[in-house]
This record gives structure tokens, sequence and C-alpha cells, in this order.
């Protein structure tokens, strides 16, 4: 037997030859693999253990050869091959530097080895598992030059784990010759090339200016990662407060959904915020950079004070009320400060400025000293901060230098512009203050004399107007009170909140007039019940009132031909002279006076004839002409009788 060219094993069967094979011997020749006829070896089998060991190769020649009696020789020869040597496998990985004990953010190759002369590329069994399912790429193989030939024969290829997952990966091999070899290990690992995503929201985005929150505001952090490490997330959080740090809040717990995992951090505190987060995955894949986050949250309203001014207060000094505000976020176009009078416009406030710690203050100068300021004033202070909160303050107050203005009703104006009444009316005057009225009387004198009159008897109050208006107190004084004739001035007296003390004869609205209720007396002489003759005849009316005569009219036949006003007639002393013109016939001739309370009276009428012409004023003679009239019918008479009789006597001779 040879191996490779060299004998290793050979043997020599002449002696079993030489036994003899009578008949007697069949049996222990046919145990000897002989088969004997006639004495002759007819055939031989003869079975040879080849020793593997010895002849471990691809290259083994089994040579036989075979010489008779006769001297014939053959030869045969057979060649094996014999493979008693098992497979080596051997892997190695171009990585072998995993974080976090198992895991690769690239791809991963492993290099399969094995070691085999007679290799069985269809013998070779991949155990690979993937939880995301996708298996690796396994390349073809490749071999070694002496494949084949020798047991230190290679065959490679490469196995390329590139999808994400969670590897396990072993293999076994079995040769061509059923030499069975396995890798004995199982390598664990997992390829993680994704880059984890991360997403930041708030649930609160309503900024009254950019970056400025008045509520809470809660971020919410989503990771979207596979192999997810909670510890790995780095949230930064800074929180100061007007420059300080304060306490920041901290990431909270997270919950996780497949590859969703969430956590949220609310600003609740006042302060002013940084946050950032960043995330580096178990397999070193960092996720894109977030940019930090700025922001303030201020739930607080800003501060509004008043000073130098009271609310509700009456004022009648100097008054220069002040303002001032501060907030942490304080935003100067969020203040807005208006003052307004119950009869003057609103208007911004004005006054020395000062700046004060994150506010301002605002000190108006004093009211004028003029009875156009006396009001009521509402100051009003809105501020809004950056963080849109906001503070509204107002405060009230009256400036009240001159006291009560007192206004008449439509009625009474009318009455008191006349001042003269021969009946007494209601009078309604209405007293108008900044302020409260904490007292009030009304009294009246009538020639002299004093009374005091009674309120709910002699007179009524009606009021009226509440915070920051004008306070109106109605009068109606009775026109019961002024039944009696004479001059009347009547007080109402006040004194307000402001210790102003005033009645209307101050403010100069005097509440003067008089009640006549005489009519005047009209006497017309210089006239009588006669003729003159004369062109023109001069009459005097004679006038008197216990007030005044407003006017005098001449009525000369029903109508007005004259008219004297009151000063020309308290000119005449009371004495208007008046001149007849002549006339064709008798006029009738009276005087009609008004007194200033509008009493009037018509004087006795007089039938005057005036004229020149003795014709005139003979017809106009009644008993002269009648005689006239009589005395000529009895002369015809007496006439006519004569002739008749005196016919009546001729004819009757």
């Amino acid at each position: 037997m040879r191996k490779d060219g060299a004998v290793t094993q050979s043997g020599n069967y002449n002696k079993e030859l030489e036994i003899d094979y009578s008949k007697n011997n069949q049996e222990s020749a046919q145990k000897a693999g002989l088969t004997i006829l006639d004495g002759r070896v007819q055939s031989l089998v003869k079975n040879e253990t080849v020793t593997a060991s010895l002849n471990n190769s691809n290259d083994v020649e089994i040579y036989v050869k075979v010489v008779d009696n006769a001297g014939h020789e053959t030869e045969a020869t057979k060649d094996l091959k014999i493979d008693i040597t098992h497979p080596t496998i051997a892997v190695t990985y171009d990585l072998n530097t995993p974080l976090n004990e198992r895991y690769y953010k690239d791809v991963r190759t492993a290099t399969v080895v094995v070691t085999e002369r007679n290799f069985d590329e269809s013998a070779v069994r991949f155990n690979i598992t993937n939880t995301d399912g996708t298996q690796p790429a396994i390349s073809g193989w490749t071999h070694s030059a002496n494949a084949g030939v020798s047991d230190d024969a290679t065959h490679t290829c490469q196995v390329t784990f590139a999808a994400d997952g969670d590897y396990t990966f072993t293999l076994e091999t079995t040769d061509l010759a059923g030499n069975a070899s396995s890798y004995n290990r199982v390598d664990d690992f997992t390829i993680d090339r994704t880059v984890p995503t991360i997403q930041v929201s708030y649930d609160n985005n309503s900024a009254a200016t950019p970056g400025y929150f008045n509520a809470n505001r809660t971020v919410t952090v989503t990771v979207n990662e596979h192999n997810f490490n909670a510890a790995e997330v780095n949230a930064q959080i800074t929180a100061a407060l007007q420059g300080s740090g304060v306490a920041a809040p901290g990431l909270g717990g997270w919950s996780t959904n497949g590859d969703v995992h969430t956590a949220s951090v609310t600003f609740s505190a006042d302060a002013d915020y940084t946050f950032d987060v960043d995330y580096t995955d178990l397999a070193g894949n960092a996720a894109a950079d977030y940019t930090q986050d700025k922001f303030t949250v201020d739930k607080t309203d800003p501060e509004v004070e008043f000073f130098d001014i009271e609310d509700k207060s009456a004022n009648n000094g100097t008054v220069a009320p002040g303002v001032k505000y501060s907030d942490v976020n304080y935003m100067e176009s969020g203040v807005d400060i208006t003052i307004k009078g119950a009869k003057h416009d609103k208007t911004e406030l004005s006054g020395n400025r000062t700046n004060i710690a994150n506010g301002e203050s605002i000190k108006m100068e004093d009211f004028k000293h003029d009875e156009e300021t006396d009001d009521v004033y509402t100051m009003t202070a809105v501020i809004k901060d950056k963080a849109g909160n906001e503070t509204e303050k107002e405060v009230m107050f009256s400036v009240n230098r001159f006291g009560s203005n007192y206004i008449f009703s439509e009625t009474t104006e009318k009455f008191l512009d006349d001042v003269y009444a021969n009946k007494p009316k209601d009078l309604v005057v209405t007293e108008v203050n900044v302020d409260s009225l904490v007292f009030n009387g009304i009294s009246y004198g009538l020639d002299g004399m004093k009374k005091e009159l009674k309120a709910g008897s002699d007179y009524t109050v009606k009021q009226s107007g509440g915070e920051g208006s004008w306070k109106e107190y109605t009068y109606t004084i009775k026109k019961e009170n002024f039944e009696k004739e004479g001059r009347y001035s009547v007080t109402i007296d006040s004194e307000d909140k402001a210790t102003n003390k005033m009645n209307n004869k101050v403010k100069e609205c005097n509440i003067d007039f008089v009640i006549d209720k005489t009519p005047p007396t009209v006497v017309i002489t210089g006239i009588e019940e006669s003729s003159y003759r004369a062109d023109e005849r001069e009459m005097t009316i004679n006038l008197s009132d216990n007030t005044a005569v407003k006017s005098v009219d001449v009525i000369i036949d029903g109508k007005s031909v004259a008219t004297y006003a009151q000063k020309e007639i308290e000119k005449a002393g009371g004495k208007i002279s008046y001149m007849i013109e002549g006339a064709s016939e008798p006029q009738k001739i009276e005087a009609a006076a008004l007194d200033m309370a509008g009493n009037e009276t018509t004087s006795e009428m007089h039938k005057v004839l005036v004229t020149s012409s003795v014709w005139i004023q003979y017809i106009n003679n009644t008993p002269l002409l009648i005689g006239s009239i009589l005395g000529i019918v009895l002369v015809a008479g007496g006439l006519i009788w004569f002739f008749v009789i005196r016919k009546k006597k001729e004819e009757s001779k």
C-alpha cells in the first residue's frame, strides 16, 4: 500500500499457500479465504486492513501482485481517499469592540474559515437568528490552492450583518468523508445602525411675546429607538430668576410603547428656563443635535400701587396723585395709564417719570386751581407684562375746590328771569357737586324777614349719581311757600365731603323774585266828556303800582295809538302826557297799563271831540242840532198852514 507514492503497508501470503489443502482441510482453507479444487488453490480472498492513520491521504494506492505456481504474474492497483481528519472552523470579525458588551453601530462582517482537505460546502449549516427577521448576506466560498490535497486546505466565506437586529450566530459542517465539526460556540450581538430621533413638543405655545408664557408649560420628549436606555437620555435644564439660579425641574419617568419612549417635565415655577436634550443609543448612534430652547414662565401679575391719593377721597387742596408699577418681566409698551373725569375726556396720564426696579413711577403735577378742573376723576392703570399677565387697578377721587353748582329747570329759569309774577310757581333747582353733601338746608327772605323751610313739607329732595359721577340733588320748593306778595330771596345752603361750605348766592346763582297780585292804577286827566274847539288837546295818564308799571297803551277808538315803556314811565314820574289830535267826530279815549307781574288795568273811557270847526262842533252838538231842526219844522209848518187856510178862504168866496 502506498500513500503519496511511499509504501505505507505491505504483505506476503506465501505461507498460507503452503498449507496442505487436502480434502480433510477444506474447512480450514475456506477460513483462510481459499477455494481448493483437486488439491489446488483456485482462488484467494484476502482481507487486508488499511491503517487509516498511515494512509490519511487522498493519494492512497493499493498494489497487488499475484504469482501462480507456473510463474505467471498479475498486478492490480486501486486508488483510495482516506480522510480521518475532522474539519475545523474558525470565525473572525472585522469589528470586535462592541459598546455595552454587544452593540455595533456599523456593518459587521464575519469571516468563516473551514480547514478541511475534503470540503463539502453544501454540508456547511449556518444557524443564524435575527429578531428583525432579516438574514445576513453569505458570500460564496473561496478555496486555497491545496484544497483536496492537504488537511490544512482552507475554505473561506464572509457573512455580512448589515440589517439592524439582535443576532445569534453559529455553524457546523461535515466533510466528504463524513467527519463532522462544529463552531462550538454561539455568537450573540446586536447590530444597530439606526440613528435615534428626538421629538420635543410643548403643550403651551401661547406666548404673549416670543418666549414668555403666563401658564405652566409641559414639555414631552419622545425618543424613537429600538435599543433604548433611559439612562443615556441627557436632559439639560437650567432655571434662574432675576439672574440667580433656582431649582430646576427634572425629566420624569419614561413610558414605552414598542420603540417609542416618552417622558415629560412641567415648568410651573416662575423662572427663565433653558432646555436641551441629547441621546446616544447603546450602539453609539447619536441623535441629531437639538437646538436649545430658552423661555420664561411668568404667572405673576404686575404690581400696581397708587400713592398720594386715597380711593374715593374728596380733595380740595393740593391734588397730585402718583402711580408706580413693576414686574420681573416689565414691558414698557404694556403700560396704559389714563385719567378720566365725569366731565373731562379720557387722556393719557402725564407727569414726572422715574425708573424704579423692574418698572416705573409717574407723579402728576397738582391739578389746576380753577372751577373747570373740579370733577370726579378715575385714574386707571392697566399694566401687562411680557408674559401677558395683566393687572388693572383704578382709583377714584374728586377734585373739589369750588363746591356746588346750581342749575334751574327751564320753567324755573324763565320764572326767575321774569323776576315779577302775579302767582307763584314751584321752584326746581338742582345742586350738582363732585362729592356727596353731608348737610343742606333751604330758607327764604321776604321783605327783610327770614324763614327756614322744612324738608318734606316745604320742599322735596331727589338724589342721583353714584361712584364715579357727580352727585345731583334736585330740590322742588313748593309754590305754596310764596303766596304772599313781596320780594323773595331763596338760599340753599350745603356742605360737601371736601368740607366746602357754599350756597347758591356764593355761586352767583340768585333765586330772587317778586310776587305781585295787585293790578296797577290808571287815571286819565285833562279831558272830560266834552268837545274842545281846538286842533289838539293834551291829556295826562297818571300811573301807579306797588312794584312797577311795565308799559301803558293809549287806546283811541279801540286801537292802540301809542305805547310807553317802563323807562319812559319812570322818567315821567308816572305821568304820561299825550296830545289828542283833532277829528271830525268824537273819539273814545282810554289807557291800558301792565305792571311787571303781568297784572293789567284799563282806565275809564272818555268820549272827546277835538276840532276847530264850528260846523263840526255844531253837528256833533246833539241838543243844539235837534232844537234847530224842531224850529225849522215849526216855521215850515206855520207857513204851510197859512197858505192852505188862505187858499180855502179864497175858494169859499
